[in-house]
């Protein structure tokens, strides 16, 4: 995937920039995984599948790479202001945007201005934890545990919903939309 955002001659992050879809037909994950240039989790292809977007507990957006406005999108959108953020506020915003290697790479966004990455610096996609950004949150949330334990902890309590308040409620639904 070409990089969504520059840095021009004086430092500054440059973008969002447009970005072309790769041409992949529902399912092909092969195409997915090579225009992005890494490989993605197990349990995230299969919550995908083959078609449309995820909302689990009607909050939590998990992005399709199969759907015009997806999960590409996502990605070149948020990898621009990750990359800004890091660029005015260094303490607060450390961590490596994808494409740079072991970047964050986002895959949702939530009603309340959450926005959940992978941590990619594991080299088996199905290692990855989960790192939440966006309002009201001032920093990185890191979370210890992968797209499936992620979701279950915010089923069971375990995990408090970093951009949300009192969600989700008793038995969220995951469903297709």
């Amino acid at each position: 995937m070409p990089p969504p955002w520059t840095i021009d001659g004086s430092g500054f992050v440059d973008g969002p920039h447009s970005i072309e879809h790769p041409d992949v037909s529902p399912g092909d994950w092969s195409a997915v995984e090579s225009y992005i240039g890494l490989p993605l989790p197990t349990d995230y292809k299969e919550l995908i599948g083959d078609g449309n977007e995820v909302v689990f507990g009607d909050e939590l957006f998990i992005r399709s790479p199969f759907v015009r406005l997806g999960l590409f999108d996502l990605i070149a959108d948020s990898s621009w202001i990750e990359a800004s953020l890091r660029q005015d506020h260094p303490e607060e915003h450390p961590e490596a945007v994808f494409p740079e290697r072991s970047g964050i790479l986002t895959w949702g966004t939530d009603g309340g201005g959450g926005v959940y990455h992978w941590d990619t610096s594991d080299p088996d996609p199905d290692r990855w934890t989960i790192v939440v950004t966006g309002r009201p949150i001032l920093s990185y949330i890191c979370e210890d545990v992968g797209l499936s334990g992620y979701l279950s902890g915010l089923a069971d309590g375990t995990i408090k919903a970093a951009a949300l308040s009192n969600w989700p409620k008793p038995n969220p639904e995951v469903r297709r939309i």
